[in-house]
């Protein structure tokens, strides 16, 4: 859980935190929360200019 909790603020508004109008947030797997997330099935949403990158391993 505090993974989770240290880790909300980033899926939310990176730009704020960063200073900067946008963010990309990249991560290896999509948990059903970000998922929900990004999909805007949650009462949280991201921010404008807050993405999200799933990151996959390349064909070879």
């Amino acid at each position: 859980m505090r993974y989770f909790l240290a880790e909300l603020p980033l899926f939310l508004d990176t730009p704020r935190i960063a200073g900067v109008a946008a963010s990309v947030f990249c991560y290896h797997q999509v948990p059903v929360f970000l998922d929900d997330l990004f999909h805007h099935r949650l009462a949280l949403r991201p921010v404008s200019g807050q993405g999200y990158l799933h990151v996959v391993e390349a064909a070879r």
